[in-house]
């Protein structure tokens, strides 16, 4: 994953801390806001995956867009005001994207979220990139958007 994060991560606006365990995590925090990002490598090489790329992408890609929205405290799919999905597959390779964004007031303050999965199947390697913030200040939703599409610019399709 160093190949992916480290470059990015150094330039980012964002205070990083990175955890590397086969997953690596990075905690983000800005001065009105924080959330998290995490990026796995997986050789699938070995697997008996039965499905075709496209339902590989979908499911797994499914399933971590909903586990990252889960850790947004006081967010629920109502909350999100921007939602985009798309997988593109050719033959053996395939990538997916899903993403939301959230603006939400309870009339003393506003908050701001953004939460995307980006993942790659491609010579039988799985990489998968997810993040989610949530801040009271729209140009920190903005940065970290940015930021994790400069970390989705890493992974080779």
């Amino acid at each position: 994953t160093a190949g992916i994060t480290d470059e990015v991560i150094k330039k980012a606006d964002f205070e990083c801390e990175s955890a590397k365990n086969g997953t690596e995590k990075i905690t983000v925090k800005g001065k009105n806001g924080g959330g998290k990002i995490e990026v796995s490598v997986m050789d699938i090489s070995a697997s008996t995956l039965k499905n075709d790329v496209e339902n590989v992408l979908g499911r797994y890609g499914d399933y971590s867009y909903d586990q990252i929205k889960g850790g947004m405290k006081g967010v629920n799919n109502e909350d999100f005001t921007t939602n985009y999905r798309m997988i593109t597959s050719v033959v053996s390779k395939g990538k997916y994207q899903r993403y939301g964004a959230i603006q939400k007031t309870d009339g003393m303050s506003t908050q701001f979220g953004y939460a995307e999965v980006y993942a790659v199947i491609r010579d039988n390697k799985l990489t998968v990139i997810s993040g989610q913030l949530l801040s009271t200040d729209m140009t920190e939703r903005q940065n970290f958007s940015e930021l994790i599409k400069q970390l989705d610019e890493k992974v080779e399709y």
